[in-house]
């Protein structure tokens, strides 16, 4: 998991991405203007239609245009920027979308008449919404402008399966990065990490989280302390459902042996993990 370091790190972290988005030298007759472009997804992919609303809202954070999400190429020939599977999107020569899960290739077809596209292709869901959060680390954004240079060409796959980052909202809290238990702010940072590829969150207080997280299909991952997990074992069923009460799309179950919140008799929960988990 990525270290759960103070909102401090986060800052750095988009300050970099800042950086090397800007890598290229651009000239205003060297570039695509898409103040006016329309996003393109299939409605009945839910998953995809997320990765849209977060691109658009990313993108209006940033710049104050507020794109069009549509369910077809719009007829008047303007650009659009489109997401779906690789199945259904054929990159041009010499660029593969990677067979690994969650990976993604980005290109840009200028070839329309008197229009273009910018194809945002994940080998499955998450590619799609992780080809989303990188497109915002190289378009060029400011007040009422967005562009792109015309020549893009990427294929991205991730080096790691894990890449979860816990959110512990009583040391966080004491930064002043932002409201730790407040949804909305946990949100957006979910919506920054996306950005770096984070793909399953650890949150003190799961419940903010939760129902988030299951819509942009990212991995829930609820910690228990050793105690917690002694007490579980020794409710009926109904108890242990009563519990996990208000929390719906658990992924994974953490715990831990070595810090404060795992130090209670370990030797007796690490047992039943695996009599469960063996």
């Amino acid at each position: 998991m990525i270290p759960n370091n103070s909102g401090k790190f986060i800052q750095i972290l988009m300050i970099l991405f800042v950086f090397l988005g800007a890598g290229h030298e651009v000239n205003a007759s060297n570039f695509i203007l898409l103040n006016k472009a329309s996003i393109v997804v299939n409605p009945e992919e839910e998953y995809h239609a997320a990765a849209a609303v977060y691109l658009q809202k990313e993108i209006f954070k940033r710049t104050g245009v507020q794109l069009s999400i549509v369910n077809e190429h719009p007829k008047d020939g303007s650009g659009t920027i489109n997401l779906g599977l690789a199945r259904e999107y054929s990159p041009p020569s010499g660029l593969y979308v990677p067979a690994k899960s969650e990976s993604f290739a980005i290109w840009i077809d200028n070839s329309l008449s008197k229009s273009f596209a910018v194809n945002l292709i994940g080998r499955d869901n998450r590619g799609v919404l992780f080809a989303a959060g990188h497109l915002l680390r190289i378009l060029y954004l400011a007040e009422n402008h967005i562009s792109i240079v015309p020549d893009v060409r990427l294929s991205s796959a991730p080096a790691d399966r894990l890449r979860a980052h816990q959110v512990i909202s009583n040391t966080q809290s004491e930064d002043g990065f932002m409201d730790w238990d407040k949804a909305s702010e946990l949100e957006q940072h979910v919506n920054d990490l996306i950005i770096a590829g984070a793909n399953g969150f650890e949150p003190t207080r799961p419940e903010l989280l939760d129902d988030y997280l299951e819509k942009l299909g990212l991995d829930l991952f609820v910690k228990l302390k050793c105690q917690e997990i002694i007490d579980l074992d020794a409710k009926p069923d109904e108890g242990v459902v009563s519990f996990f009460s208000g929390i719906s799309g658990i992924d994974h179950i953490t715990t831990y042996g070595g810090d404060a919140s795992g130090s209670v008799r370990p030797d007796l929960s690490f047992p039943i993990w695996n009599e469960y988990c063996p």
